[in-house]
């Protein structure tokens, strides 16, 4: 069975919300798929600058990060 790993299941796995199935399968394919490491790595690191604010509002190049994702990841479901 092929797995497909979307941001949204990535997000889930950053903040401990995944199953421990969903753990498994996730860990083995991040650490055979260099591609979904590096978009885990991306995620993980735009959660990490949130977090560093203490509830603060987020630095604007925080924002300008995620905003760029997000139309990265738009643009590539268009195509």
């Amino acid at each position: 069975m092929q797995q497909i790993f979307t941001p949204e299941l990535l997000v889930k796995h950053l903040y401990n919300e995944t199953t421990t199935k969903e753990v498994e399968i996730i860990n083995e394919a991040i650490a055979k798929n260099a591609t979904l490491k590096q978009e885990f790595n991306r995620l993980q690191t735009a959660k990490n600058a949130l977090n560093e604010d203490d509830g603060e509002l987020p630095k604007a190049s925080t924002i300008e990060n995620i905003l760029s994702y997000s139309k990265q990841q738009h643009v590539s479901e268009v195509e």
